[in-house]
């Protein structure tokens, strides 16, 4: 017989543990890599998040309190009643805690911020003077059955539409109430009456003044389908509508025509701001607070510096704050 030869249980043992070393090494290279992978996605993310959220708002920015009419912004008469933060006209932008904006349904300890004013192109200028209780302009565009209750869109639009009149020295805000095309004109109808009869510069337009449809556009955080916050959007009486998940929170900080000081918190204080015209707010920063969609992603919880004050995170998430300084156009002298 041969005599049979095999590894001993020392060397047996040596194997195991080389083994394991070689094993626990490729774990570990494992982890490392994951971990990398998701700190890059969460930085990637979290960039991406910024720039697509801060371009946005921007947007809307740029033309809040735009009346139509070329030229900074005049002198308003807001004829709607009762005047709440949707259509309170004489300031193109208000900042509100989430608690003074309630119906938004905004997570608590975070801000909406909401801009006002002719924020999308088009409008018409009278092809007449104004009379007490009808505007009329140029036929530009009819869209069959676009608005609500299937009538005409005649020049962007709509009867119950808000508007604004404008010319280089004033506004009015109003509602419509009647709109009908007559060959190549367009007659827009509203309740009750402008001034007297007669020359009332303070009620009546002259032919070139312009009529444009105003909004109201709200940004407010608020909980996302994935039960994380998001940035969401409301335009006038619609539904809010979840742009970007991720964002946290909202900052926005204000600097008027005269002041030589630094920026100061807008939170609450803009509408008594906005519509002085000796010192006009003329830009503002915005600060949007991003998180990454990962949690355990940094090895310590992050301090970050937020809004004016050093935050320090309850979880291992990460966060970036992304700011930008916006001139508002429709206010520079």
């Amino acid at each position: 017989m041969y005599r049979q030869n095999g590894l001993s249980l020392v060397e047996l043992m040596i194997a195991i543990t080389l083994g394991l070393i070689l094993m626990t090494g490729v774990i570990q290279l494992f982890i490392s890599s994951r971990e990398s992978f998701q700190a890059q996605q969460s930085t990637s993310v979290i960039q991406e998040s910024g720039r697509l959220a801060a371009e946005l708002i921007n947007r809307d920015l740029r033309m809040a309190g735009f009346t139509g009419f070329r030229g900074r912004m005049s002198a308003i008469n807001n004829k709607l009643t009762p005047v709440t933060y949707k259509n309170d006209f004489l300031n193109g932008i208000s900042v509100y805690d989430a608690k003074d904006v309630a119906d938004l349904t905004p997570l608590a300890n975070t801000r909406a911020l909401v801009i006002r004013g002719v924020l999308d192109s088009g409008g018409a200028e009278l092809t007449k003077r104004s009379e007490l209780n009808k505007l009329t302009t140029a036929l530009i565009s009819t869209e069959a059955g676009a608005c609500a209750d299937k009538s005409n869109r005649i020049n962007g639009i709509c009867v119950g539409d808000t508007l604004m009149v404008a010319d280089y020295q004033k506004t009015i805000v109003f509602k419509a109430t009647t709109i009908a095309a007559t060959g190549s004109s367009v007659d827009i109808g509203f309740a009750g009456t402008w001034g007297k009869p007669g020359p009332d510069y303070e009620n009546y337009f002259m032919p070139g003044a312009r009529v444009s449809v105003a909004r109201t556009v709200a940004y407010f955080i608020r909980e996302g389908a994935s039960k994380r916050p998001s940035l969401y959007q409301k335009i006038n009486d619609g539904d809010a509508v979840e742009l970007l998940e991720g964002v946290s929170n909202i900052a926005v900080r204000f600097n008027r025509f005269g002041s030589t000081s630094s920026y100061s918190d807008a939170t609450g204080k803009m509408n008594g701001l906005w519509n002085n015209k000796n010192d006009p707010v003329v830009s503002v920063q915005l600060e949007l607070l991003i998180e990454g969609l990962a949690d355990n992603v940094l090895e310590e919880k992050q301090v970050y510096e937020f809004d004016g004050k050093t935050v320090t995170a309850t979880d291992r998430r990460l966060r970036n704050v992304f700011s930008t300084t916006i001139a508002l156009r429709n206010q520079l002298p």
